[in-house]
């Protein structure tokens, strides 16, 4: 079957920037994130005095990795 669907270029760029934001708000709220093309997670690392210790920006850091996802076979 051959299917010839024509988009706008405006379409597309909104569908893109849509999807950016949903990554966006899912690493902010310490949800990962995966797709065909990559895994994104965030990550808090630092020495903690106790379980129950708060984060301190000035001690802790917060960073997001990026990995590659199998998609294409």
């Amino acid at each position: 079957m051959n299917y010839a669907y024509k988009f706008r270029k405006e379409t597309i760029l909104s569908i893109l920037g849509l999807r950016g934001k949903a990554v966006k708000d899912l690493i902010q709220q310490g949800a990962a994130f995966m797709d065909g093309l990559v895994q994104i997670s965030p990550r808090v690392s630092g020495v903690w005095a106790t379980e129950n210790f708060p984060y301190d920006y000035k001690t802790h850091r917060r960073t997001v990795d990026l990995i590659p996802a199998a998609c294409c076979q």
